[in-house]
């Protein structure tokens, strides 16, 4: 899977296309509130410890709808949100100061935008460590053989830590839609054929 000779295309493509979400610049409160725990855990040197749980507390808010139903209840009594948390910490093993900052986060009234506060810690980890993130939508799943071009395209392109996320979406038929960081790269055949419909409707 080359991307060397692809030509960029706007990321609203993959807005209208993709069924996840493509990446962007988080908002201003939640950047704001991952800015004042990176610098912490830099402070105290918990970085490398830290952002795995990050990405752990991430992945299971993702996964247990249930969970992201509770953050979004605003009926819930303070002590309710704080035993819950305190709950989930210690289920993912969470270290103190990761804890304290979710209660932190429950006492100011911002439990709603925790994932997006999440987003922004690995957004902003990414940014100050270099790493470029990668979103791969294929109609099946890549094959090793395609996973280590794709790897060697993008060094070649001069991304040498790429951070890789792959999504099925079967209705791009053939190809693949590549975002890197916020360029876009469509090769997938659905692609195609919706850029020959707007020729089409360009020339009539």
């Amino acid at each position: 899977m080359s991307l060397k000779d692809q030509n960029v295309i706007s990321t609203s493509t993959l807005e209208q296309d993709s069924k996840g979400p493509i990446f962007k610049v988080p908002e201003i409160l939640p950047r704001r509130y991952a800015k004042a725990f990176y610098s912490c855990a830099v402070e105290k040197n918990l970085l490398n410890e830290v952002v795995p749980q990050v990405v752990t507390l991430k992945n299971l808010l993702d996964e247990e709808s249930s969970l992201r139903s509770f953050i979004a209840d605003l009926a819930l009594k303070l002590e309710a949100r704080e035993r819950i948390v305190s709950e989930v910490a210690a289920q993912c093993e969470l270290h103190p100061v990761f804890t304290n900052f979710l209660k932190l986060i429950v006492r100011r009234g911002r439990l709603s935008i925790l994932p997006e506060i999440l987003e922004a810690v690995l957004y902003l980890t990414d940014k100050v460590q270099g790493v470029v993130p990668v979103k791969v939508l294929t109609p099946v799943k890549m094959s090793e053989a395609q996973q280590d071009q794709l790897w060697a395209s993008l060094k070649e392109m001069g991304y040498q830590s790429p951070r890789i996320f792959e999504e099925i979406d079967p209705s791009l038929l053939g190809g693949a839609v590549v975002q890197v960081g916020f360029q876009l790269y469509d090769t997938s055949l659905k692609g195609r054929i919706n850029r020959l419909k707007n020729a089409f409707k360009g020339e009539v």
